[in-house]
């Protein structure tokens, strides 16, 4: 499909391996993905393996809005979910994949660990995650991503509360600039990953015209 964005609608069961493969696809030659799995023979399976447990996560647990059958997808998280316990793992099949990634499932779980970590540094205040987005590399500069970003941001602005995501890809951090994020917090992944910057974007004032304060 060409032209401009279609209605965001949540994630259907129908579009669920399109939007698998837009996330795979799109974050083949991230830093992460890079990071995650070396060998580029093994890396888009392992990646949709990877954003499959994502996407279930985001079912069981957040929000997944979805653009034209799944040719962009974002995946939204509030704090209070965002930490995976071992059975939550089990259920979104993060754990079989983890395992199917062989030695890189050590790289995994510390990646995990270490961005749970780095959260409770950049706010402990109420917040919306932004686990993952992604448009599929044959729609991009069409605005998807742009549109799935202003609904999420929408919707936290409804709640007053302020929203907060990690990129490792320094090209991505003028896009968010543009809506509204700002670098709180950066670091190195531990054993050799890539820079990470932690971004958020303050939440709008209350109804009754406070501003929600943020711990950081």
């Amino acid at each position: 499909m060409n032209g401009m964005p279609s209605m965001i609608q949540p994630l259907a069961d129908t579009n669920f391996h399109r939007a698998e493969e837009t996330l795979a696809h799109a974050f083949a030659i991230d830093p992460i993905a890079n990071f995650f799995f070396p060998r580029p023979a093994g890396r888009d399976p392992g990646l949709r393996r990877m954003f499959r447990a994502c996407l279930r996560d985001g079912l069981g647990y957040g929000t997944v809005d979805t653009i034209d059958e799944g040719d962009a997808v974002a995946v939204w998280l509030r704090s209070e979910r965002a930490t995976a316990s071992l059975l939550r793992m089990l259920h979104s099949g993060m754990l079989t994949a983890a395992f199917a990634m062989g030695w890189s499932a050590t790289r995994l779980f510390n990646f995990l660990r270490f961005i749970e970590a780095e959260h409770l540094h950049a706010t402990s205040s109420p917040h919306w995650y932004l686990f993952s987005i992604a448009v599929h590399p044959t729609r991009q500069c069409q605005g998807l991503g742009s549109a799935l970003l202003r609904q999420g941001l929408a919707r936290a602005s409804g709640q007053a509360l302020p929203c907060l995501l990690e990129t490792t890809n320094e090209r991505n951090l003028a896009f968010y600039e543009k809506h509204g994020f700002r670098v709180i917090r950066e670091g190195q992944i531990p054993n050799g990953g890539p820079h990470v910057w932690f971004m958020l974007a303050e939440s709008c004032s209350s109804p009754g015209g406070e501003k929600r304060p943020l711990k950081n």
